[in-house]
């Protein structure tokens, strides 16, 4: 190639180049896009997802909530960020929360969320809030879940939260008595049968103790009042509060579970206490496990709390519909100004089914 050609070309490009930009004008920016201006944020216990029940259920409340927001129409941004923090012990926990609690940008755009919620799932983790009071600001709100409303105000009282404070609660009210219709008339027919069946012995079975977390889901009260004196109904608690969720640990846990099925059956062999109530959560899976073991044998019978249905005859099941619940109080949340709904909410007979039969079927 000659020089020529070459300062010709050289010629036009610059041209070209000058052309470009002889008027000034920036190309065409694409406008800065902004996010949502809210956030929900679950907190779950350790190891409290994967129960098939409760905690899942409200997760998928969570995820009901971004796919309304997804699916709205002349959507032109995103209404509410949601996200959830599950840690395998008590100290991740608690440091997720607090790096949530001093972040309040929206980590992929510009600029702060303007209303954050807080829920948390378990309400032995509500002491956290005395570790993040101090970072939440005036519009950040908090759902506490299974709690009653005296929960709801001291933990305001206690963390200076004032109206910001919100509890929600399923009661298992009308299911409970409907159990204890049941086991008289299972008794009746045992009886009948030639079978010693009583309810002098009728243990509720928890994740915890009393002394950690008396639940607030209406088992006990109601117990009280329909069998009275009758029946004798203590509390037999996993009880494993803070502890390191590793394979291991949830495993022994699914076997302390089965071994509890196990004993009870000894009980019941000797005394004919045939009914039991049974809230492990996650480590329902464990009793289960006993249970289709003993297909078959002459079994006591179990009503499993925030449990699915099981193939076996011999176990009943109440479950919540969080799922609903918790969609339903955060899409409401979304759509109000900040500490303007109710302190409590609890929701009676509706959301909460069962299988517990109203007649006896052999």
């Amino acid at each position: 190639m000659n020089k020529k050609v070459i300062s010709m070309m050289l010629l036009l490009a610059a041209t070209i180049l000058s052309g470009c930009s002889s008027d000034g004008d920036d190309p065409p920016q694409p406008a800065q896009e902004t996010g949502a201006p809210l956030q929900v944020m679950v907190v779950f216990a350790p190891g409290e997802l994967g129960d098939g029940g409760y905690a899942d259920d409200v997760l998928e409340g969570l995820n009901q909530l971004k796919r309304m927001d997804d699916e709205r129409e002349e959507k032109d941004k995103d209404a509410v960020d949601v996200d959830f923090i599950s840690r395998y012990d008590a100290e991740d926990t608690r440091n997720a929360v607090t790096q949530w609690a001093g972040q309040k940008a929206n980590p992929f755009h510009d600029g702060d969320y303007s209303r954050r919620l807080l829920v948390i799932s378990d309400p032995t983790m509500i002491p956290l809030l005395g570790v993040i009071k101090d970072d939440l600001r005036p519009t950040d709100e908090v759902l506490l879940l299974k709690v009653y409303e005296a929960d709801v105000a001291k933990a305001a009282a206690d963390y200076g939260l004032g109206e910001r404070v919100h509890g929600l609660n399923i009661s298992l009210t009308e299911s409970i008595r409907r159990f204890c219709r049941y086991m008289d008339r299972a008794i009746a027919q045992a009886q009948t049968d030639g079978k010693e069946w009583n309810r002098d012995f009728l243990p509720i079975f928890r994740r915890y103790d009393e002394s950690t977390w008396a639940c607030r889901d209406s088992i006990s009260e109601v117990l009280a009042e329909e069998l009275g004196t009758s029946s004798r109904s203590p509390i037999g608690a996993l009880n494993q509060m803070g502890a390191v969720f590793t394979l291991d640990a949830m495993t022994q846990m699914q076997e302390t579970a089965y071994s509890l099925a196990q004993a009870f059956m000894q009980n019941y062999q000797q005394s004919c206490s045939a009914f039991c109530i049974v809230d492990f959560g996650k480590y329902n899976a464990g009793w289960d496990y006993y249970l289709l073991g003993h297909e078959g044998d002459d079994l006591f019978e179990t009503l499993m709390i925030d449990a699915r249905e099981l193939a076996t005859h011999n176990r009943y099941y109440v479950k919540r519909d969080f799922r609903s619940a918790f969609f339903g109080w955060g899409y409401d949340w979304m759509k109000q100004e900040s500490g303007t709904l109710p302190r409590m909410t609890l929701i009676y007979g509706e959301q909460c089914v069962d299988n517990i039969p109203d007649m006896i079927d052999y």
